[in-house]
């Protein structure tokens, strides 16, 4: 059985708006309160990290008590984005439905937790995903940019390794049926 089954999904209106969001059972109560997901509040605590800002999404490194997470926040800045979503579920769903289902044949992925939608009426605005954090990962950008410039054999046996790394995982991905139409050193960890 996947994670994604076990979520538990719950549904709060409010005067900006109805919330949505599902969570696996044991992050539900970490992450959300009676408003939705807890961002503000570990903004005020200084516990959040912006990781990336742009404005169509903000992603954000979050260190709980005992976890750590990271949170995308999507906004829908265009119209045509939010009445999309009345045929397609937001894009905190779908990645989270993808995560899951990557996971179920066997691709090494993150790990979903939770997302939350904001809805006025039938249109999604803004919606939120949740995976926990991988200790010690990074962007395979960040680690290559990390790496001296160097010709000695550790340095070329270690990028060697990348390389063969990064071909066998894109290999299991294609022959998972999985076609990645964002495949690049950012999303690699």
């Amino acid at each position: 059985e996947h994670p994604g089954h076990q979520a538990m999904t719950q549904t709060v209106s409010g005067s900006s708006g109805t919330l949505r969001w599902q969570a696996l059972p044991d992050w539900e109560r970490l992450l959300f309160g009676p408003g939705g997901l807890r961002l503000d509040a570990w903004q005020e605590q200084g516990c959040v990290e912006v990781v990336k800002d742009g404005p169509h999404r903000t992603v954000y490194f979050v260190r709980l008590a005992d976890r750590a997470v990271y949170v995308k926040h999507r906004r829908s800045v265009r119209f045509t984005d939010v009445v999309g979503h009345l045929i397609r579920p937001s894009t905190a769903r779908r990645e989270w439905d993808k995560a899951i289902e990557l996971a179920r044949r066997g691709i090494p992925t993150v790990r979903p937790v939770a997302w939350q939608e904001r809805a006025v009426g039938p249109l999604v605005w803004d919606s939120f995903l949740v995976t926990e954090a991988i200790d010690g990962a990074c962007p395979l950008e960040d680690f290559v940019g990390r790496l001296p410039e160097s010709s000695r054999p550790r340095q070329q046996a270690l990028r060697r390794q990348l390389i063969r790394g990064l071909a066998r995982l894109t290999a299991a991905i294609h022959s998972a049926g999985v076609v990645h139409n964002d495949l690049h050193a950012g999303n690699v960890l």
